[in-house]
């Protein structure tokens, strides 16, 4: 009998390196389809798979930004894992052929390359979304399995509709909507109609035109008016049709915040949003804009750092997490992070811009003025080296010295103005900015570049007028862990234990090579997730090295026997249950620390 420890043991689910046990890239899968345009269907099926495996609470999920930087860029597996702090990473291919699509996938170890699981799927095309459920549950039961428990849901795709043209303009319009740029969005916009067309309930397509039209407006690629009337008028449809998609929260936070001004209100949306999806890049860093206007640096520094470990690669999350340094006045800290955010996208204005200020603010001149000469893309040079020298060497400009203060993504129509001593021009201007809730203004509390401002009359009645205290950040995720519901007191779970080991005595289901956590809590009576939740938290193994423990005991008692020398040790191996040679030998090694051949020798 295997001698099983119950006890409750301490969850440890990082390595010592940072890296998450349970966590997963998926990589874009490759389009093997005849047609190359069909890469729109292959993107999308990666992107719904992540979808998919980011609502599994628990499980670290890196975000379609970081995943997709490594498209058409083959590299060592160990590589990819460590820039992306995962143990695990899901590669395959789409191959689409009229009404059918064939889909292989592997997932493999990020430290040794081992792979752990692998399979093919070829289907018609009306089942896409069962499908799609069907991967994205054996991924993640593969990762329980191997790396410790989590619970999962019956299903992870919701059926967003089953009108197949209808879904595949969806996906049409995701695609060119990830280029970013303006021609992207329109040609998404088009596609998302083209879906309403075909499924009028298509909830999703409403909410895509929502973010594309916004996001026009909001970066001037298209009439403000305008843009958010269209973006308002997609929502409102969408929103009519299901106002419980954490999409429909997030949107209602994007207005609050950035529209509105309300933050008490947005963390309420953003709260609602997290719980449905808890680990989505883009709404931690929403959270930690909302607490960065606030100047509650801490715990926005705490939802950014989230962010990053989902996003590694997203030069728009280093960007925030240097501007939250740089709002905080640590400029040393706030300039490495705007450096890594211009490693990975080195045209990402944000970070461009805000060095620069840095530069000035820790009186870096030399640095600063070869920063603007080897970056002649950034607008406002001549403006930057005349702020240097009005603040740093205390030389006099005039207001026409410089460019239009337009707004942009900066307050330069108030820095101008403040800088030049023109106090009460600055403080009108930023009244202006602020009561017509203009984003660049969000921050203007704790922007250092208006310090001199602090004392005026004007700028203390909109502080106060713009000051909230905000609930703690660890709110945002207050709901009730599903794990509890698999808890069970002491006595029962020990009770549990006893008939798990005894099953697994009686019936040896260790020898059944293709046994998994569902077929064994099938045979004890317990929900898989319950089962799971038993074997890692009272026996403190996953389930693979639970069974494949009572397969090594199995194996040393052959090999011991007089007629062992009859057969291989690879043979004996495989007659204990296990089903494949490297799994053998690097769990023998794990738990011995011999090989099988060492072992034998030295018994």
């Amino acid at each position: 009998m295997l001698q099983i420890i119950y006890h409750q043991r301490v969850k440890n689910d990082v390595h010592n390196d940072g890296m998450s046990f349970k966590s997963i890239a998926i990589l874009p899968f490759l389009n093997l389809s005849s047609d190359e345009e069909n890469e729109y269907f292959s993107d999308g099926i990666t992107e719904e798979l992540i979808n998919a495996l980011t609502k599994v609470e628990g499980l670290k999920v890196t975000a379609r930004t970081s995943s997709f930087a490594f498209k058409g860029r083959p590299m060592d597996i160990r590589h990819i894992g460590n820039e992306l702090g995962v143990s695990t990473l899901l590669e395959g291919s789409v191959r689409k052929s009229k009404n059918r699509v064939r889909i292989t996938t592997q997932l493999v170890r990020t430290d040794d390359g081992f792979q752990i699981w692998s399979a093919k799927f070829d289907r018609e095309l009306v089942d896409i979304f069962e499908l799609q459920d069907e991967i994205s549950l054996l991924i993640a039961e593969q990762i329980r399995e191997n790396f410790g428990h989590f619970e999962i849901a019956d299903h992870l795709v919701d059926v967003a509709t089953k009108d197949l043209d209808a879904y595949e303009y969806y996906l049409k319009g995701r695609f060119h909507q990830l280029k970013w740029e303006k021609a992207g969005f329109l040609e998404a916009i088009n596609n998302y109609e083209q879906a309403i067309l075909k499924d009028e309930q298509y909830v999703q397509a409403y909410y895509g035109i929502f973010q594309c039209y916004g996001m026009m407006a909001a970066w001037e690629l298209y009439p403000r008016e305008e843009g958010n009337r269209l973006a308002y008028e997609a929502f409102q449809k969408g929103s009519a049709i299901n106002n419980e998609l954490p999409e429909y929260y997030f949107s209602l936070n994007y207005q609050a915040l950035w529209s509105d001004w309300d933050y008490l209100a947005s963390f309420n949306f953003l709260k609602q949003a997290l719980q449905l999806s808890p680990n989505n890049a883009e709404y931690l860093e929403s959270a930690a804009e909302l607490y960065m206007s606030q100047g509650a640096f801490n715990d926005a520094k705490r939802l950014i750092k989230k962010a990053i470990e989902l996003n590694p690669l997203s030069a728009n999350h280093h960007f925030t997490m240097g501007n939250i340094h740089y709002l905080d006045g640590d400029f040393e800290q706030a300039l490495l992070h705007f450096e890594r955010s211009l490693e990975i996208d080195p045209a990402w204005v944000l970070s461009l811009n805000t060095k620069a200020f840095c530069l000035i603010q820790l009186n870096r001149k030399e640095q600063l003025f070869t920063y603007l000469e080897a970056n002649p893309h950034i607008k406002r040079a001549k403006d930057f080296i005349q702020l240097y020298q009005i603040r740093n060497e205390g030389k006099s400009y005039t207001t026409a010295d410089f460019l239009d203060s337009d707004t942009g993504y900066f307050s330069w129509n108030v820095y101008i103005p403040t800088f030049l001593n023109q106090f009460d021009v600055a403080v009108e201007m930023l009244k202006y900015g602020v009561e017509h809730r203009f984003g660049q203004h969000i921050n203007f509390k704790n922007d250092p570049l208006l310090k001199p401002l602090h004392s005026h009359p004007v700028f203390k009645e909109l502080k106060n007028q713009y000051t909230v205290v905000l609930p703690s950040y660890i709110e945002l995720f207050a709901t009730k862990s599903r794990d509890a519901e698999a808890k069970m007191g002491d006595e029962e779970a020990a009770n549990w234990v006893k008939k798990i080991t005894a099953i697994m005595d009686d019936q040896k289901l260790y020898l059944d090579q293709n046994i998994d956590l569902k077929m064994l809590a099938s045979e004890v009576d317990l929900h898989p997730n319950t089962l799971s939740w038993l074997l890692n938290d009272r026996i403190a193994m996953n389930f693979n090295d639970f069974i494949n423990s009572y397969r090594l005991q199995c194996f040393q008692e052959k090999a011991l026997q007089q007629d062992a020398k009859n057969y291989t040790l690879l043979g004996l191996a495989f007659e204990s249950g296990f089903n494949s040679k490297s799994t053998f030998n690097d769990f023998f090694k794990k738990k011995t620390g011999l090989t099988p051949r060492a072992w034998l020798k030295q018994q």
